[in-house]
């Protein structure tokens, strides 16, 4: 009798270890899959976040190309209406090399003030969700345009320091030997030839913008218009700037 109750409770004590084993398996399966989705959750919410703050950081920058485009239309308008100007400058003061005639003034010499506003790249971190959003062709065309706008400051830049040659004609009539006519002849040659690059550039980049619908954007400087075109070649002249200057 005695082997009889033991053997009873050991079948009952193995039941109650095998439901108890079948009921921690179940917790455990239970918790694991509270953790794993948990973990999904989070994970979802988290791209969900990241997804957004990229395509806000997407909408910036698209917002900041179109206004660069915008503003180098601008200025590459103010050079189209000044460089027949800057040529004619150009011609006059080789003429005077050759002569040996110096211009009156010495501000006459100088090349006129006026950069260009570029267009930098696309970030290299949303340039993919970027081409995504807007389209190859438009991004394409964000990439000329900063590729544009650079080569027409290079040639802004090399035109200056051509231009500085000039300088020589302010030592006075008759000061120039043939050494200096040669610079001066060669300065003006490249100047001329930078002119017309800078010209066939910024017309190329008015074309881009012309492109994606953007409109030239002026700027709201109270004094210096930047970007403003003259009306004439004497306001180039009587302001040292390519830019139209509002007087006070």
């Amino acid at each position: 009798m005695f082997r009889a109750v033991r053997d009873s409770s050991a079948k009952a004590g193995a039941l109650f270890h095998g439901y108890r084993l079948q009921r921690t398996a179940r917790l455990f399966i239970f918790e694991l899959l509270v953790v794993i989705v948990g973990v999904l959750i989070a994970q979802g919410l988290a791209n969900l976040v990241g997804d957004r703050a990229t395509q806000r950081q997407v909408s910036e920058e698209h917002s900041r190309l179109d206004f660069e485009l915008g503003r180098s239309r601008q200025t590459s308008e103010a050079w189209r209406v000044a460089i027949p100007c800057l040529r004619k400058r150009v011609d006059a003061l080789m003429e005077a090399s050759e002569s040996g005639r110096s211009p009156l003034l010495e501000r006459d010499i100088a090349m006129p003030g006026g950069g260009y506003y570029m267009v930098e790249p696309i970030s290299s971190d949303i340039a993919r969700p970027f081409r995504d959003r807007y389209g190859a062709d438009r991004s394409d065309i964000y990439f000329l345009a900063n590729e544009t706008s650079h080569r027409i400051a290079d040639n802004i830049y090399e035109a200056r320091q051509e231009w500085a040659k000039f300088g020589l004609l302010s030592l006075g009539p008759g000061r120039l030997n043939e050494i200096d006519k040669s610079q001066l002849r060669a300065a003006g040659i490249r100047v001329r030839w930078l002119l017309k690059t800078i010209d066939s550039q910024a017309g190329a980049m008015d074309e881009l913008g012309r492109q994606l619908g953007i409109a030239p954007i002026a700027s709201d400087n109270a004094i210096e218009i930047l970007g403003t075109p003259v009306s004439n070649c004497d306001e180039i002249w009587r302001n040292n700037s390519i830019y139209h200057v509002v007087r006070g």
